[in-house]
């Protein structure tokens, strides 16, 4: 499908839901081809140091059949086995975007800015710094560290991740590939949320580290409940306040999975709480989980 035939199926990617562009660019087409390969097992490369969403990813994750060989690896680990091996890359990587003045990522996207684009021909980080600012230096040079939709893609400074550079302009953190995609009888989000604390040693420093005690009522501690063994998977907490809104605005998590009410803890008052305290929630008498604020 070329541009403008997806234009005129499905509108312009500026114009659309950004939920909406990823299903019928990604989801639906990946979703497919997976039905028509019968595949059963997936290979990935994503790796943990790469987005919020995979701080924590397993290198087989059995519920979704999919194996993530690189899961540990670091973008050091990446670039050294490219140049040790001889792997192909994309020719995006040699470019460097030199220009007199810092440009928002916001803004990165636009054409006509103002910067040079050079040719290092060779992947920028085989190049010197001198090689990647030119002769005289430029002030600022952005180089692609990742590749995605042009419209959310926009190049980096070096130094900065490689994740810096995509889904520019949204909340969200991924395409929906992997946060979207399950198989039949999977979690919703693709993987069960287990929040319990089965170390009794572990449990007992926690409630030891709280700051202050909630009682809750019946609704608040189902919630809790719920949270705790999975049922509101991919949640891992309380909503903070980015998922509140787009859960409340667009019926949608940031990463865009459906979700159609917020999930949150309302307290009569937060005075004496800092971010990073940790706080008992008690139901019925019994100690039911530890709290910690973040916002």
């Amino acid at each position: 499908t070329t541009r403008e035939e997806f234009i005129g199926m499905y509108g312009d990617c500026e114009d659309m839901d950004s939920a909406d562009f990823d299903f019928v660019s990604k989801v639906e087409p990946f979703q497919r081809a997976l039905a028509e390969c019968n595949k059963e097992i997936l290979i990935t490369g994503r790796r943990m140091d790469q987005a919020a969403q995979r701080i924590t990813l397993d290198v087989w994750e059995e519920g979704k059949s999919t194996l993530n060989p690189m899961a540990n690896f670091s973008w050091e680990d990446i670039i050294a086995y490219v140049d040790a091996e001889g792997v192909p890359v994309n020719k995006g990587h040699n470019f460097a975007y030199r220009c007199n003045a810092p440009i928002e990522a916001t803004k990165r996207h636009l054409p006509d800015l103002p910067w040079t684009k050079v040719d290092l021909g060779k992947p920028f980080w085989q190049a010197t710094p001198e090689e990647l600012s030119g002769n005289p230096p430029a002030p600022v040079t952005y180089v692609f560290k990742s590749f995605g939709d042009i419209h959310t893609t926009v190049p980096v400074e070096p130094h900065e991740s490689e994740r810096a550079g995509r889904f520019v302009r949204q909340a969200k953190t991924e395409c929906g590939i992997h946060t979207r995609t399950t198989s039949a009888g999977a979690p919703h989000g693709g993987a069960l949320q287990n929040l319990l604390v089965k170390d009794a040693a572990e449990a007992k420093k926690l409630v030891d580290s709280c700051v202050k005690t909630i009682n809750l009522n019946e609704r608040q501690a189902c919630d809790v409940f719920c949270l705790v063994n999975g049922a509101f998977s991919p949640l891992n907490g309380f909503m903070e306040e980015k998922a509140y809104n787009s859960v409340v605005k667009d019926m949608r998590l940031p990463e865009k999975q459906l979700f159609g009410l917020p999930v949150t803890l309302d307290v009569a008052s937060t005075e004496g709480l800092k971010e990073g305290d940790k706080i008992l929630l008690k139901w019925d008498g019994e100690d039911v989980a530890v709290l910690e604020a973040s916002s």
